[in-house]
């Protein structure tokens, strides 16, 4: 670890004169023209209103980029977060959109930016990561702790029908299987829904934060999901296809949990994403049975959830949910010797499909 730490180092302070992080940017149109070449005319990153969202309203979120000869050539982001653990709480960032110009690759960039958040956060998280950034993540000794678990119940024909598969016969009863046993599990659901004090509100208190806070102990690795965390994350996001939020409360008016929902399109079909749900275990059942009637009523083809929960995908399976191999990559980087058996365990790790920017390729 010491000499490929060492040499991480040595790369970076290579390439650190040409290292820019300024809030707003030095060479905001040389970056602008990056963002349009390497990322594309549609994506995210190009839009002024979207990186004014993630680098201005949130301080805790970072952007380096290389500019050499009039033109930047790289950019590396993170994402930071409070990262609770077992009661501790320390620095992380989720490392997000890296990108290298062609003619720039092979000569240690992206080492350089990857090492300066090394040495800007206690640890990094990737998660849904290319197959070079991969590779290189592994060469720095980033652990690979597999794939977070990706859960898909089908709400019509077509929405059983797996991505890439042939129409035989044999693929078309079971996708009509499928269907059926989804649909013989939801007989429940209806009386279940309309039972439960479920409201849609448009942003969150200080009351939405004392829940996460209560729900910290059912898992040792959670960020911290403030009161403005989750409105920066969920209410203020500028794109397209809004978060709807959904929160729960007993009788008694006690919140005992909250979901965040978003509507798209998933590989040609229509598709209901839960992108967060923190919830009591008792109660777990419950937003999940509304996430369903929600979908009957959209009349979309899939209810989707991405996520590392013990106690969520114990109630995804009992309301069949079928587990398909789509998670997304999971690595993590820690320095830290006394935390790194806590960290690279993934058992401890609570994960929803929010976590960094998975969710945002439903934009």
């Amino acid at each position: 670890m010491s000499k490929r730490r060492d040499f991480i180092e040595r790369t970076y302070q290579r390439f650190k004169s040409s290292l820019f992080d300024t809030v707003p940017a030095a060479h905001e149109q040389a970056l602008a023209d990056f963002r349009m070449s390497e990322f594309g005319v549609r994506s995210l990153q190009q839009i002024p209103d979207f990186n004014r969202w993630l680098y201005r309203k949130n301080s805790a979120n970072v952007r380096y980029y290389c500019f050499d000869g009039g033109q930047v050539v790289g950019h590396q982001a993170a994402m930071g977060v409070d990262l609770k653990l077992a009661g501790r709480t320390v620095k992380a960032a989720y490392a997000i959109d890296l990108k290298v110009r062609a003619d720039w690759k092979m000569k240690g960039l992206a080492v350089a930016m990857t090492g300066a958040l090394m040495n800007r956060f206690d640890i990094l998280i990737a998660l849904g990561v290319s197959d070079d950034a991969y590779k290189m993540f592994k060469r720095q000794g980033w652990q690979d702790l597999g794939c977070l678990n990706f859960y898909i119940k089908p709400m019509t024909p077509k929405g059983a029908e797996r991505n890439n598969t042939s129409s035989s016969l044999s693929s078309w009863w079971r996708n009509g299987t499928a269907f059926f046993l989804s649909k013989v599990a939801d007989i429940s659901v209806n009386n279940l829904a309309r039972r439960a004090n479920v409201k849609a509100l448009d942003s969150f208190t200080r009351e939405h934060e004392a829940l996460c806070e209560a729900l910290y102990g059912q898992h040792s690795n959670q960020i911290k999901r403030s009161e403005h965390y989750l409105n920066w994350r969920f209410c203020e996001f500028p794109g397209k296809n809004p978060y709807r939020i959904f929160e729960y409360r007993l009788k008694n008016q006690n919140l005992v949990g909250f979901m965040i929902v978003k509507e798209c399109h998933w590989h040609g079909k229509k598709a209901l994403v839960v992108v967060e749900l923190q919830a009591y275990s008792e109660h777990i059942r419950t937003l999940v049975n509304e996430s369903i009637q929600m979908a009957k009523s959209k009349s979309v083809d899939v209810l989707l959830y991405q996520c590392i929960d013990s106690n969520l995908e114990k109630r995804l399976k009992r309301s069949l949910f079928y587990q398909r191999p789509y998670g997304d990559r999971f690595l993590v980087y820690c320095e830290q010797e006394e935390l790194i058996p806590m960290v690279c365990d993934i058992s401890n790790w609570q994960v929803s499909y929010s976590e960094s920017d998975m969710d945002f390729c439903f934009y």
